[in-house]
């Protein structure tokens, strides 16, 4: 006789909870795409532009104009649908950000208010089949998302350079054109009343010193 003894052992539960988004959305026919904080902090930009991240959304491309501060073919936004850069409709928290005038002495820019990348929460390119509640577009809408305070103190902090001391010399160049640019700034946030009021704020300064080289073919004293 083998007198066997089972101990007790000790109780576990665990909870499982799962999610997944919807195959099919079937409240609305609205097409878009959400570019998360994320993907805005990870991704490379040049120029610190969030508008080229919404080619990551289909149906967009680069908007550019014919003439920029004396630039060809400058990126100014994004087309959606094959239209202008100046068709699409900027919201700001919900806010109209459009201007009611593009002109190329505001760099032909369809926004009033260009938010730092470090102030963006999120921001949404909706392309087809948006809400008649948007509307003044004829291509897509692009809802931009601004971060707000917590009960947590958060911030950052940067600079980025470029210069001429770390450029090559142009080809035909007998110096290198002097380039400096200079693009820092902050944000911070945090809580006024803990649990009820918080408080956000960005800045951002851009400084550019630079000089440029134009090689022309002209015609000898035999041609002319």
């Amino acid at each position: 006789v083998v007198d066997a003894e089972l101990q007790i052992g000790q109780a576990s539960e665990s909870v499982s909870v799962e999610a997944s988004a919807p195959l099919l959305q079937t409240a609305d026919a609205t097409v878009g795409t959400v570019i998360n904080n994320q993907q805005i902090e990870n991704l490379p930009l040049n120029g610190r532009d969030y508008l080229q991240l919404a080619a990551l959304s289909s149906g967009t491309i680069p908007s550019v104009a014919g003439v920029t501060n004396g630039v060809t073919g400058t990126p100014v936004g994004v087309s959606i649908g094959g239209q202008v850069g100046t068709a699409a409709a900027f919201l700001l928290d919900g806010i109209d950000n459009n201007s009611q005038t593009i002109l190329p002495t505001h760099g032909n820019q369809k926004e009033v208010i260009k938010p730092s990348v470090d102030a963006i929460q999120e921001f949404k390119v909706v392309t087809n089949g948006y809400s008649a509640e948007f509307g003044r577009s004829s291509s897509g809408v692009i809802s931009v998302s601004i971060k707000s305070g917590t009960n947590q103190l958060h911030g950052t902090a940067y600079e980025f350079l470029r210069n001429d001391a770390l450029d090559a010399k142009n080809y035909f160049a007998t110096s290198k054109s002097p380039y400096k640019r200079n693009d820092f700034g902050a944000s911070a946030g945090g809580p006024v009343i803990h649990n009820k009021l918080f408080i956000f704020g960005d800045f951002e300064l851009a400084r550019a010193r630079q000089s440029s080289i134009q090689v022309d073919t002209v015609p000898t004293l035999a041609e002319r």
